[in-house]
């Protein structure tokens, strides 16, 4: 595994541990895994709109920054589904000791 996706499976696991510590809420290792795959994908969508109707609510510097964005969240979308099952053995251990 690269160090990104090390990097990555430990961010994932520090904030999933931080959220089920103090949020109250119990969700499946399902949920738990998705969440951070679907806000990226949803944010990718969002800059891309944005791009694609002249910037209009996210702030840029130059043309194409939110297209830029865009295909960092999309690219943290693959790298996320590439990490599927070592992120649902981290889930599973957490949600186990909930």
């Amino acid at each position: 595994m690269s160090e990104t996706a090390l990097e990555e499976v430990a961010v994932f696991a520090a904030l999933a541990e931080g959220f089920l510590a103090t949020s109250g809420v119990q969700p499946t290792v399902e949920e738990l895994v998705m969440a951070p795959r679907y806000v990226a994908f949803m944010l990718g969508v969002r800059f891309l709109n944005d791009h694609l109707a002249g910037d209009q609510y996210f702030k840029v510097r130059n043309r194409g920054d939110n297209l830029a964005r865009a295909r960092q969240q999309f690219t943290l979308v693959e790298l996320l589904e590439s990490l599927d099952e070592k992120l649902q053995r981290v889930a599973t251990q957490l949600v186990a000791q909930g």
